[in-house]
């Protein structure tokens, strides 16, 4: 965003390269749903600004989240089908979007280290809080 130096976005042309492989590891009510991100490139903001451009922002995010009318329009619509059919998950969301935190977690990590050249990997547990919101969605699953 030429206007917001701190604002990516996705452009047709003119932009650098950035590519993200995703996939859908479980559907919830509306348009809730957890992904897995694989990232080729190493673009600043890029699993936020990918997932935006399609109509699936990250929860919590506030500045991706906001950047488009069908986002927006998801999160409303994942709210008040939580709200509606699943009371207590509704509560969980709410607690966890108060954090201020993004519901992002970088469960595997890996590169080659610059100086010595080995290939360093990394893995990490979803935290608890990320746990108790995926395990209250996990309740109100849909086909």
């Amino acid at each position: 965003d030429p206007r917001e130096r701190k604002r990516m976005a996705v452009v047709e042309s003119g932009g650098r390269s950035a590519r993200t492989k995703f996939r859908r590891l479980d559907k919830f009510l509306g348009p809730l749903s957890l992904f897995e991100a694989e990232l080729f490139t190493g673009r600043t903001h890029q699993i936020r600004v990918h997932f935006s451009s399609h109509a699936f922002p990250l929860a919590g995010d506030p500045v991706y989240t906001n950047a488009g009318r069908a986002g927006r329009r998801n999160k409303e619509i994942a709210m008040q089908a939580l709200a509606k059919k699943a009371p207590e998950a509704f509560r969980v969301m709410q607690d966890f979007l108060e954090t201020g935190r993004q519901f992002l977690h970088a469960a595997h990590l890996g590169f080659i280290h610059p100086v010595t050249g080995a290939s360093l990997n990394f893995d990490s547990e979803l935290p608890a809080d990320l746990k108790s919101v995926v395990v209250s969605l996990s309740a109100c699953q849909e086909p």
